[in-house]
């Protein structure tokens, strides 16, 4: 399937192209929002950020055009459920669409409460890693979703250690293994976007 992917930030751009290629799908092209922050309201999220990058996917001809576009955006503090502000993002989507008589497959998937919730949903891979002071897996448990996995990162660095989102992150991405039943369990979100990229 050819994928039009649009995200919140850098992170996410570099990343979520080689989750995609582990679900035997390719990415026709992408954009990244520039952070967003869970206090812009979601359907000026939906309709001045998101929109113009879908109306774009789907003026395409039909050589470029992909056949779903979907959008990763996180949860961070809004308080309502990644379901229902995916449903509600789509629906108001979908109708700026139809408002020009355009129409795409498209899809919103919110990591909960952050892309590296999806990143770490196999921590195990940083235990051995000298930059730690200790062994991540044990700290994050066994769930990421709703937890500040950042700040859970940056709090168990060693002295004059840092983390670079986009580096660690992509490196982490090319190892996370999507086929494993533990790795999906331990977030619901990553498992959303797995479902939706296989069904």
């Amino acid at each position: 399937m050819k994928l039009g992917i649009i995200v919140e930030g850098e992170t996410e751009y570099f990343c979520i192209p080689e989750l995609v290629s582990k679900l035997e799908h390719t990415v026709t092209g992408r954009h990244h929002l520039r952070g967003v922050g869970s206090d812009y309201p979601w359907e000026d999220v939906c309709i001045k950020l998101v929109y113009p990058y879908v109306r774009g996917f789907a003026l395409q001809n039909s050589v470029r055009r992909p056949d779903k576009v979907v959008i990763v955006v996180d949860r961070e503090e809004r308080p309502e459920c990644c379901g229902g502000l995916a449903t509600q993002g789509e629906e108001i989507l979908k109708e700026k669409l139809a408002e020009e008589n355009l129409a795409i497959n498209l899809s919103i998937v919110l990591p909960n409460t952050q892309f590296e919730c999806w990143l770490l949903a196999e921590a195990e891979l940083l235990d051995r890693c000298p930059m730690f002071k200790r062994p991540l897996s044990r700290l994050i448990g066994g769930i990421t979703d709703g937890k500040d996995i950042l700040s859970i990162i940056n709090a168990n660095l060693k002295p004059s250690r840092n983390w670079d989102k986009i580096r660690f992150g992509l490196a982490l991405a090319k190892k996370l293994d999507l086929s494993k039943g533990t790795v999906l369990q331990r977030s619901r979100s990553l498992r959303k976007f797995v479902k939706e990229l296989t069904n």
